[in-house]
């Protein structure tokens, strides 16, 4: 991960990581087909961001359609 000051989307097809600490935001970003397949470093991360994703969706009250 790299310091930035920059908050761009990524694009299509990318997932970016923010880590935020005392001093300073990391970022780093990778395709998603890398992530979903495993082979990027931060796949592990992807994976826990998806559960947390899924959990807040669950949560969620049914909205009427």
């Amino acid at each position: 991960m790299q310091p930035t000051t920059e908050y761009p989307l990524p694009s299509e097809g990318f997932c970016s990581f923010y880590v935020v600490t005392d001093d300073r935001v990391l970022t780093a970003s990778a395709s998603v087909e890398e992530l979903r397949t495993h082979r990027h470093a931060l796949s592990q991360l992807g994976d826990a961001m998806q559960m947390i994703i899924t959990q807040y969706r669950i949560l969620e009250p049914k909205r009427p359609r």
